[in-house]
């Protein structure tokens, strides 16, 4: 599209040079002067630019609207790996607050064993407050987990919710460069239909007039 674009601004720059030049209805090709020549010429490229700078116009917005979906995909790729990393740390904190039960059953245990092996009655109230501060230690413990857990999750929460509307924000920056170069590249087409069309009259009113070199009439023999 950028080649036909130099062409066509090589066509109307060598459709003026030859005008310029003097090269009028004096001489001509085929019975069409020169200075006709290089009006058409001149039509040409102006209509090779125009189609050409229209099919980049369009381009152009198709890549950025096909940026814009790419930028959005992204974010809800990476806002469902925020979500996949939630479930991770609610899992390991659940793991982890099962071994503490765990722990806390295998205490409670031990030392019920050990106050029977010892004679001791395993309702004492000895006994009870021993197994109470173990526990008020391993809720201490889960609860404090809990907190740091919450607080993980939350933060990764807030970066997966982040990272998608950020994401959202620049599909939509693009989509909206892409529906203004699209305008822009509109208005410039009709401008350059005008002007086609402009050139066009001009030129039938050229070939009306018959702007054109006479062939050589045969002598009598």
């Amino acid at each position: 599209m950028a080649e036909a674009i130099v062409l066509g601004s090589l066509l109307s720059s060598g459709a003026a040079a030859a005008s310029g030049a003097g090269l009028i209805a004096t001489t001509g090709i085929a019975g069409i002067s020169f200075g006709t020549i290089a009006s058409g010429l001149g039509l040409l490229g102006s209509a090779v630019s125009m189609f050409s700078s229209a099919d980049q116009g369009a381009a152009a917005y198709d890549a950025q609207i096909a940026a814009s979906r790419a930028e959005l995909e992204a974010g809800k790729t990476r806002f469902a790996e925020s979500q996949l990393s939630e479930q991770r740390e609610a899992t390991q904190a659940a793991i982890e607050e099962s071994e503490r039960q765990r722990r806390l059953r295998r205490t409670l245990a031990a030392q019920r064993a050990s106050f029977a092996g010892g004679g001791a009655a395993i309702d004492s109230g000895s006994l009870q407050r021993i197994q109470e501060g173990t526990i008020g230690e391993i809720n201490r413990e889960s609860n404090l987990a809990a907190l740091a857990s919450g607080d993980r999750i939350s933060s990764i929460q807030r970066q997966g919710l982040g990272n998608l509307a950020g994401s959202k924000a620049r599909a939509s920056s693009l989509i909206g460069q892409a529906e203004t170069g699209l305008a822009q590249s509109r208005a410039n087409t009709l401008s350059q239909a005008g002007s086609f069309a402009t050139g066009a009259i001009d030129f039938s009113k050229t070939l009306k007039r018959k702007n054109t070199t006479p062939f050589p009439q045969r002598k009598p023999i």
